[in-house]
């Protein structure tokens, strides 16, 4: 049966991912690539992007980006990874891309075998962006670890964002 994430981790997501309605280039690695971010973290070329996007299509937009994810977790994961397990490796994938469950990877192999204290271990590593620890991503893990121990988006979110 295919496993689907909660209205929870859509939450969790919009309350980490800043809405802007008008894109812009989140890095400069992005802007070198002609990669641009709008509304939820939604992101594409400048001929894909909109001029301007209201919140509810941004919603939606997040939605279809985490259905991704989400197909992409539930491709490999096992099928003890459900509930808020599933909804944080899902939020994992949405925010740091598939690469991170790859088979190779430690979070991959555990993703697949189903080893829920492992994939707990990893989830506060993902705290890095060029090789520096960045505050908002230890924020983000730190709350995403709250959502995998079954915390409400807001709790989760509360969680993380009071890390200094």
């Amino acid at each position: 049966m295919r496993r689907t994430v909660s209205d929870n981790a859509v939450e969790f997501a919009r309350r980490w991912e800043t809405f802007k309605p008008v894109p812009y280039y989140a890095t400069a690695k992005e802007k070198a690539r002609g990669i641009l971010t709008w509304g939820y973290g939604h992101t594409g070329t400048r001929a894909q992007a909109p001029a301007s996007i209201t919140e509810p299509n941004a919603l939606a937009l997040l939605r279809q980006d985490m259905a991704e994810a989400e197909r992409q977790v539930d491709a490999v994961a096992h099928p003890l990874v459900t509930g808020p397990y599933f909804d944080a490796m899902v939020d994992l994938v949405f925010n740091a891309g598939p690469k991170v469950i790859g088979a190779d990877t430690g979070t991959g192999k555990a993703l697949r075998r189903g080893d829920i204290a492992t994939l707990r271990a990893k989830l506060p590593q993902f705290i890095y962006q060029g090789g520096k620890v960045m505050l908002g991503l230890r924020r983000r893990a730190t709350g995403r670890l709250a959502l995998f121990n079954g915390k409400s988006a807001a709790e989760a979110e509360a969680i993380g964002r009071a890390v200094k």
